[in-house]
């Protein structure tokens, strides 16, 4: 059947479109370009004309002499790049750069306007700006700045040119000098477009580069670049902010300086105040300025007259930055001078403190306590303490941070106790009778107090005291009478050496932790850990001793200050020494649960000459068959060995690594997991001989038993497990063992499928890179070139980014066996060469290095691959 030739309005078919451009006649080619513009701006059209070769042949005609041609040639280029570039095969357009950099300076003003559209349209990727750079289009745009250049191409170049600058690797500094050149005659100009694409290339040319800070500082340009920031165009203050912020980050004192001088930071703050209140982002990142201008006293001086203080102060109390500003005034408070110190208490930064304080967010709660820290720390020079106290106590901040000091976090416990502790000579300003008026239900509770009952209980009437206890703290609502009045009663008792009493204290004060109506931080204030820790050590009761650990366990776990009050009075050596032959089972059981809590935090270094004695201990404890003593025990080596290279040391010396690994046989993740935990702190910590210890004792035909049979697909385990086999492989011997134990399999599984793929990726990687050449082979023939091509197949960024890595590695190995060409053709094969090269055009900066340099690697193979392709598998030259 006939195919019918399309016809278009222009008079010219498509068929007949693409023969008159492929002719050399130049009037035809006009025609016919003439033609296809008449086509319009339909996509079917353009891609039609894409996938004829048009493009193609325009990149010759680009170096016609015809002016009238060219004018038409780089006019459709425009019209096609900037609407349907995104459709086709980047590729192509990029062959077009080269011809069009050459037309910037073409006689015809015109064309070098249009072929200056054409790159701005194309140039949008590292790839792209590579080859520009490479055919020096800094010089060729910077030479086309004049003074009468007109304003729409001024703008076309300042728009490219920041392009070239924004988010890669630094110009060169020749590219960089040429730049410079004409920045400051760009900012007279009075075009809001102009000055916002030269204040974006000012932002870039400094962002990590201290050399050209200096340069551009050398300039003269800060004035024009301070009213910039004065603006409250959006388009124009954002840039101008990120250039001061590079020039005060990069820069050194005397550009803060210059910055302070040029009245920067009063434009800042007018700024602030009028055009940008509240907007998070910007008030970011001027408070991170003023941070890093405040470097000496005569610098927070100037911050002090420019009136940013009072605006910093706003922000701590309300805001989306509070914990910015308050750092910023924190870092003032503590590097001023006591009158700078003077001037921040009288703007009333303390209550600032407070008002931060009481948010519900963690950040800021733990910034408002390093602020008071450093506030109390620094009125101690001004004798000021005594009354920012009492200013804490009615801004209701002490009660908080009392409270505070009792918390689990260990952040906050410690920033509340260090505030505790620098006001604790000042309690005794509140009196009991204000303490007491501002409870509530007082004389509700008081007529039913006795005299008898208000003290403490003689022998013969125990039981019913402790029931009227009980009665009166085990309700939801608790006055605080009964607390002040209640709780020292029961406390006496666990001085005492009459066992009955002390059980029923014990249980009572358990009963009041598990209700839970009760602060923990009211049993902790009234001496209950050091009162218990004494217990343990002086009464030979064993049912007291249980009773006393027990109770220990549960306040300790719930407090950081509990347990380091505990460490304090010595408990660890204590419940130790409770450790014997004929301890009973479930008392073995909550002596361990508590040793392992107080070992979590425990400090190494102070208490190592106890823990190198009782290391051994474990060793016995891993004999008994009990699955919790074996989960607490291998949870206290976790913790003993987590950062402690000496206490690996002392472990590893005695004979516990057998049991151990027999429990990192465990399908039980209680054992499982902390014996993991105690294995990879071992590779981490110890030494190459400790390593050699756990491939000698069978550690990796143990991990990939349980890999493979009890935690498959399990994320955190394997990540875990395979951060420890990529540790282990240190030297081609260990990574022989490994291959030896069957761990590459598994591996290498992982690196196509599952949920650790990068970290599996990175261990056959590593192996790869460090390997000998028999041992390279093996992963390769386990598949490892397909497991990557999977990987790059995935939508993840850093899998993507990890296949690369790995692709090239195997790829420089390859060379050394001559194996490059079959890993060529295998990738074609797989789909990841057409990938790989695609990614070559990617707007990332890292993708596109790494496909790049396989795409190198690969390059003088590509005639090859046709040939070998067409042997193995049959087919046609033709």
């Amino acid at each position: 059947m006939k195919k019918t030739s399309i016809s278009y309005p222009s008079g010219l078919s498509v068929d007949e479109i693409v023969n008159y451009i492929n002719s050399s006649d130049e009037m035809l080619q006009l025609q016919a370009i003439q033609s296809y513009e008449r086509l319009g701006e339909e996509k079917n059209f353009v891609n039609d004309m894409i996938k004829r070769g048009i493009v193609s042949r325009y990149i010759e005609l680009l170096e016609s002499n015809n002016i009238s041609l060219l004018f038409e040639v780089t006019s459709l280029l425009n019209t096609i790049t900037s609407s349907t570039r995104q459709k086709c095969d980047k590729a192509i357009y990029y062959q077009l750069i080269p011809n069009l950099i050459k037309l910037l300076k073409h006689t015809s003003s015109t064309i070098g306007e249009q072929a200056l559209y054409v790159l701005r349209n194309i140039i949008d990727t590292p790839y792209a700006r590579e080859i520009a750079l490479t055919y020096d289009v800094v010089r060729h745009l910077v030479d086309i700045i004049k003074l009468d250049t007109s304003i729409t191409l001024m703008d076309g170049i300042t728009w490219l040119l920041s392009n070239l600058c924004q988010k890669n690797r630094p110009l060169s500094l020749g590219n960089t000098k040429s730049i410079l050149r004409v920045l400051n005659c760009l900012l007279n100009i009075e075009n809001d477009y102009i000055i916002s694409d030269t204040c974006r290339i000012l932002s870039y040319l400094t962002d990590g580069s201290k050399s050209n800070v200096q340069v551009i500082m050398g300039t003269g340009i800060l004035p024009k670049l301070l009213k910039c920031l004065a603006s409250c165009k959006k388009s124009i203050f954002i840039p101008a902010l990120l250039t001061v912020r590079n020039i005060v980050e990069f820069g050194n004192d005397a550009h803060k300086d210059a910055i302070i001088t040029a009245g920067g930071l009063s434009v800042l703050r007018i700024v602030l105040s009028n055009c940008f209140v509240n907007e998070e982002d910007i008030e970011r990142e001027a408070f991170w300025i003023i941070g890093k201008v405040a470097g000496n006293t005569d610098q927070i001086q100037s911050i002090i007259d420019a009136g940013l203080v009072k605006t910093l102060i706003s922000r701590i109390a309300v805001g989306n930055v509070q914990t910015m500003a308050a750092w910023v005034l924190t870092s003032m408070i503590t590097s001023g001078t006591a009158q700078q110190f003077i001037r921040f208490v009288n703007s009333n930064v303390l209550l600032a403190y407070c008002a931060l304080l009481h948010s519900n967010d963690y950040y800021n709660i733990l910034c408002a306590l390093t602020g008071l820290t450093k506030v109390l720390l620094a009125a101690e020079n001004v004798e000021q303490r005594e009354i920012f106290v009492i200013i804490l106590k009615e801004a209701r901040a002490f009660d908080k941070i009392e409270a505070l000091q009792y918390d689990k976090d260990e952040r906050l416990y410690k920033q509340s106790v260090s505030i505790v502790k620098l006001c604790s000579f000042q309690k005794l300003y509140t009196s009991e009778d204000q303490l007491l008026k501002s409870n509530i239900g007082i004389d509700e509770v008081r007529p039913n107090l006795s005299t008898e009952t208000a003290v403490a209980p003689t022998p013969a009437i125990p039981l019913q005291a402790f029931q009227f206890y009980k009665t009166l703290l085990l309700r939801p609502e608790v006055n605080h009478y009964s607390l002040e009045v209640i709780l020292p009663l029961i406390f006496k008792h666990l001085d005492g050496d009459d066992p009955r009493s002390l059980l029923e204290a014990m249980n009572l004060l358990t009963d009041i932790i598990e209700s839970k109506y009760i602060k923990m931080q009211y049993i902790i204030k009234h001496g209950a850990v050091q009162k218990l820790v004494k217990q343990l050590k002086s009464t030979s009761s064993t049912v007291v001793k249980h009773a006393s650990v027990i109770l220990l366990e549960k306040i300790i776990t719930a407090s950081p200050y509990a347990r380091d009050l505990a460490l304090e009075h010595n408990a660890l050596p204590i419940l130790i020494g409770l450790i014997k032959p004929d301890t009973p089972i479930e008392s073995m059981y909550t002596i361990l649960w508590t040793i392992t809590y107080l070992n979590e935090r425990v400090d190494s270094a102070k208490y190592q000459e106890l823990i190198h004695t009782i290391l051994p201990l474990f060793n016995r404890l891993l004999n008994i068959e009990n699955p919790e003593i074996c989960s607490d025990t291998c949870r206290i080596l976790s913790y003993l060995t987590d950062g402690s290279k000496s206490n690996v040391q002392v472990i590893m010396g005695t004979g516990i690594l057998p049991k151990l690994l027999k429990c990192l046989a465990s399908c039980k993740k209680s054992i499982f997991i902390p014996a993991l935990l105690t294995v990879r702190n071992i590779v981490e910590f110890g030494n190459d001989a400790h390593k050699d210890a756990i491939i000698n004792a069978g550690g990796l035909s143990v991990l990939r038993i349980v890999l493979s049979n009890c935690f498959v697909n399990e994320e955190d385990i394997e990540r875990e497990a395979f951060w420890i086999i990529g540790k282990v492989a240190g030297n081609t011997d260990q990574i022989q063992s490994i291959i030896d134990a069957g761990l590459v399999k598994t591996l290498i599984s992982r690196i196509a499928v599952g949920n650790v793929q990068t970290m599996a990726a990175w261990v056959v990687t590593s192996m790869i890179t460090s390997g000998t050449a028999q041992q390279f082979i093996r992963f390769v023939n386990s598949n490892v070139l397909l497991a990557y091509c999977a990987l790059l197949h995935t939508n993840d960024y850093y899998n993507i980014l990890c296949a690369l890595t790995g692709l090239t590695k195997v790829l420089l190995a390859a060379e050394n066996v001559e194996q490059r060409e079959i890993f060529v053709i295998i990738l074609k094969e797989a789909r990841a060469f057409d990938k790989i090269e695609a990614l070559q055009y990617d707007k990332d900066e890292r993708l596109y290095k790494q496909s790049v340099s396989i795409v190198k690697l690969c390059s003088f193979q590509k005639v090859l691959y046709i040939l070998l392709y067409m042997i193995v598998y049959n087919k046609n030259i033709l």
